[in-house]
């Protein structure tokens, strides 16, 4: 009869834990704040022409001084040369918390 009691209540445990973790849904910023971030990726050197048209999907958060953190992008490729780009740049905005993460998609162009 213990080991009932302790594997349901284990079993709750895991199950409040679980739900916890999975309300942290990516939060999408406005299209002002996605334009603000790809401009500051055209200080970038890209080839512009093998990216035409492609869509990049990059997480972020913004740290407590207002900095750009870049968590992942969906580009493997790409993935270091944007970290290196956005990486602690400052981004004033109110509409973004601290420590939430945001997914904004950028769409190169060729120059």
């Amino acid at each position: 009869m213990n080991f009932k009691a302790f594997f349901l209540s284990s079993l709750f445990l895991f199950a409040i834990a679980g739900s916890a973790f999975a309300n942290n849904a990516d939060l999408i910023p406005s299209k002002d704040l996605a334009k603000k971030i790809k401009s500051e990726l055209s200080r970038v050197d890209l080839d512009y022409t093998q990216l035409n048209g492609e869509t990049l999907k990059i997480r972020f958060m913004i740290n407590e001084k207002q900095e750009i953190i870049v968590l992942s992008t969906d580009n493997k490729k790409l993935d270091n040369t944007i970290k290196d780009a956005l990486n602690y740049d400052r981004l004033e905005s109110k509409e973004l918390k601290p420590f939430e993460v945001y997914v904004v998609p950028v769409t190169f162009e060729s120059k």
